[in-house]
């Protein structure tokens, strides 16, 4: 997948978080599901960033890595995430399996936040 594919899944994750959050009523599954989304969002858009320096990214779905090697190779991105790292994570797997296990409303309307805002001032960077 090249690096421009990598943005305009993430751009589609993002879709699918917005169609859901119209009209969120509350259901734990549909927000887990929304999380994880999100979480598939923010790692392909560090794993993105990072291949536009040139560089290599790991085969990972901990976001926490991923910041560690963008701050290696001195890539910014939005310093919400180091201290969300590991909630965002987690939706990697818990919230897909574990329906007993619910992410927190508060915490994933504040990662869609940051992926759309992310997505806004990465997509000029885009390779033709």
């Amino acid at each position: 997948m090249g690096d421009k594919g990598l943005l305009e899944i993430a751009k589609r994750d993002l879709i699918m978080i917005r169609s859901v959050m119209v009209d969120f009523s509350g259901d734990d599954i549909l927000l887990n599901l929304v999380a994880y989304h999100c979480q598939q969002a923010i790692e392909k858009i560090c794993k993105y960033s990072i291949s536009l320096k040139g560089k290599r990214y790991l085969r990972t779905h901990r976001v926490q890595d991923l910041l560690e090697l963008m701050d290696e190779f001195e890539i910014s991105y939005p310093k919400d995430l180091e201290m969300l790292a590991p909630s965002i994570s987690v939706w990697a797997t818990e919230a897909r399996y574990n329906s007993n296990k619910c992410a927190n409303l508060k915490i994933v309307k504040k990662v869609i936040k940051i992926i759309e805002e992310w997505i806004v001032e990465i997509e000029p960077q885009k390779r033709n």
